[in-house]
């Protein structure tokens, strides 16, 4: 059970966070500040590189369903540990870090 809540958590993570890459770094280069705005820039790319490293979490928990990944080197077994990384805890923040995304995104979208 906790893999699927930590799934979920981490699928609106990593849409959360994609998204708020986005909202960075759009004006950033509407603006042409891409190059000279060095920490909006960087900020952008950590929110993204989150955004990857999360939905890695996601596609690998799901890697049993998805047959067609499967047939591109994607060993199952990696996904039955990813649920078991789950615990209570990871869960936790996983859905405290979703919050917080969806949260910034009411905010400032």
């Amino acid at each position: 059970m906790w893999w699927i809540i930590g799934t979920c958590a981490n699928l609106v993570v990593a849409i959360a966070y994609l998204a708020i890459a986005g909202v960075i770094i759009v004006p950033l280069a509407r603006e042409r500040q891409v190059r000279s705005n060095r920490l909006g820039t960087a900020t952008a790319a950590i929110f993204l590189t989150c955004a990857v490293h999360h939905g890695g979490h996601t596609v690998k928990a799901l890697l049993p369903f998805l047959h067609s990944w499967q047939t591109l080197g994607l060993n199952v077994s990696t996904g039955l540990y990813t649920r078991l990384s789950w615990d209570p805890e990871a869960v936790v923040w996983d859905v405290l870090t979703a919050a917080v995304g969806l949260y910034y995104l009411r905010r400032h979208a």
